[in-house]
């Protein structure tokens, strides 16, 4: 049965920046856009808004329907007894939604794809989670208890990943530890009786990177695998990160996130040592590495390690060896859990979701 959701409905002339709100409070993540009439034109999703963060010279203040798919596969009301079509339309088509349009072409709601399929398609997708080092930024706060165990209103940060992890349909997970790393696979046990979470323990660190290619070796891994940090929260569909890797063909996939810093000063424009512009408080944009990655392990194994590597000297090599690597834009929650005030801010956003 389709879900009536008249929030997902934009008008046309709605702005991109407008959009993105919009869409960050709808339960179903795609938005139909509309004519005045309330006529179905398309439809834009998160790969749309993705695709468009990555534009050298994006402009959010564009209506939507400059991005917005209008060839998007749709379906008629008077179709929806016809569940093998449906199901042909999700596999074939590869999308999550399916909007439903009435005779006057109007939207009338949004087909789930995990209305038809479920856990049917639980995702096999091996899941390496990084929770080996010593947090450090944390101060006194690790002298105890390691990162990933400190607790989010009541929950270990690392089993609040899991959750999320597995509401998205992966189940297959190894936890690489270190420092306390008994502690925290207690603090896993305690919340996960799954036979599907498997350890790895550093004999000695081996940065941020390199017990990556000992789990390839030990568990006979190959073909894509995903990497994310213990130490990040997000409300991010991973299974959306899975699907943008695959349907762009790429080697390797690191999620980024956008940053903006503020200027409290005019900024001076010089040309030949004479002033030509001055702006005021200006807003400077860049994209940090979010944590999250997906790695093609063949191509991990053409790649000298001795033991320790971090990972920006990893993708610096893999950059080298002429690597396609591929960027995903998170535009949804995100933050790192590395220090006391960003805990807090998690701690009250996470209270706020409940």
């Amino acid at each position: 049965m389709y879900k009536k959701i008249k929030i997902n409905n934009i008008y046309k002339n709605l702005s991109i920046e407008n959009a993105i709100n919009k869409m960050e409070i709808a339960e179903k993540k795609i938005l139909l856009v509309v004519s005045k009439g309330n006529k179905f034109i398309g439809t834009v999703t998160d790969g749309d808004f993705r695709r468009f963060f990555l534009m050298k010279n994006k402009n959010p203040k564009l209506s939507i329907s400059s991005i917005a798919n209008k060839q998007a596969s749709i379906l008629k009301n008077s179709e929806l007894e016809k569940k093998d079509k449906i199901k042909n339309i999700f596999l074939s088509k590869e999308v999550n939604y399916i909007p439903v349009l009435n005779k006057k072409n109007i939207p009338v709601g949004i087909l789930d794809r995990d209305d038809y399929f479920g856990f049917e398609t639980k995702n096999n997708l091996p899941i390496i989670i990084m929770a080996g080092g010593f947090g450090k930024r944390l101060g006194t706060i690790t002298k105890k208890i390691p990162k990933p165990a400190i607790q989010i209103n009541g929950i270990p940060m690392i089993n609040k990943l899991i959750h999320n992890l597995s509401k998205d349909n992966f189940k297959n997970f190894i936890i690489s530890l270190f420092f306390k790393g008994a502690l925290i696979k207690n603090a896993v046990k305690k919340n996960f009786m799954s036979n599907n979470i498997n350890y790895f323990t550093e004999n000695k660190p081996l940065g941020t990177a390199g017990s990556i290619f000992k789990i390839i070796k030990k568990f006979k891994l190959s073909g894509p695998v995903m990497i994310i940090n213990s130490d990040i929260m997000t409300n991010i569909n991973f299974q959306d990160v899975f699907d943008f890797y695959k349907k762009n063909k790429s080697d390797h996939l690191v999620c980024v996130k956008e940053i903006k810093t503020s200027v409290p000063y005019g900024v001076c424009k010089i040309k030949n040592k004479k002033l030509v512009k001055i702006e005021e408080k200006i807003e400077i944009s860049n994209y940090i590495n979010a944590g999250i990655y997906i790695f093609d392990t063949s191509q991990l194994k053409k790649i000298k390690v001795k033991n320790k590597i971090d990972m920006d000297n990893l993708l610096d090599k893999l950059i080298s060896k002429k690597n396609k690597i591929l960027t995903f834009p998170i535009n949804e929650f995100w933050i790192d859990l590395g220090t006391p005030s960003n805990i807090d801010k998690a701690k009250i956003i996470d209270a706020l979701t409940i």
